[in-house]
């Protein structure tokens, strides 16, 4: 009776506790990386490096895969935005961003400074439909240089359980069954 009470706690703590995941990506012209905990899930290192492997390695002809269409409508396609937007039981995010840039020239590095400023409210409203953000930093940083310039850098931390990804599934799914699917024809 005791290890049964006691695995019923351990699965109600691991259902409703959220569990933090910490992600990073960086991206410039010489270099990009996305990494999880730590540990890096994609390089430029190693894409190269399965690009030398493969061209050992002799090319499968693909495999043809059979088309299935949803036709999205825009009334569903509303309501589901909304309950998404609306709903209290969210995943947390942390995001701490920051771009830095050079266009080769000071007067369209000083347009496209403004253009990226006025990004930030839209941005933070789209990732809102699906987080609640505890904080949101994006810093845009022109370099006023001769050369063309771009480094991207962003850390984040989201914390999610699993019973708000079983939630989440279950609004997608019944907006997913709301949808009519259509053969390529239509």
């Amino acid at each position: 009776m005791n290890l049964l009470f006691f695995i019923l706690l351990i699965i109600l703590f691991l259902l409703f506790v959220p569990i933090p995941f910490k992600f990073d990506m960086h991206f410039s012209f010489e270099d990009y990386y996305i990494k999880i905990y730590g540990f890096t899930i994609v390089s430029k290192n190693k894409i190269h490096n399965k690009k030398n492997k493969n061209s050992k390695e002799k090319i499968s002809p693909p495999i043809k895969k059979s088309k299935k269409n949803i036709k999205l409508k825009r009334e569903n396609f509303k309501i589901f935005l909304s309950k998404l937007y609306h709903r209290h039981f969210k995943p947390t995010l942390y995001i701490d961003s920051c771009l830095s840039y050079s266009l080769n020239d000071a007067f369209k590095t000083a347009i496209f400074f403004g253009i990226l400023n006025n990004i930030n409210t839209p941005l933070y409203i789209l990732i809102n439909i699906i987080f609640k953000i505890k904080k949101f930093n994006f810093e845009v940083k022109p370099m006023f240089k001769d050369e063309y310039f771009l480094d991207y850098n962003t850390s984040s931390i989201f914390f999610l359980s699993l019973a708000e990804l079983i939630y989440i599934t279950t609004i997608i799914f019944k907006y997913l069954l709301n949808s009519k699917e259509v053969t390529p024809d239509n």
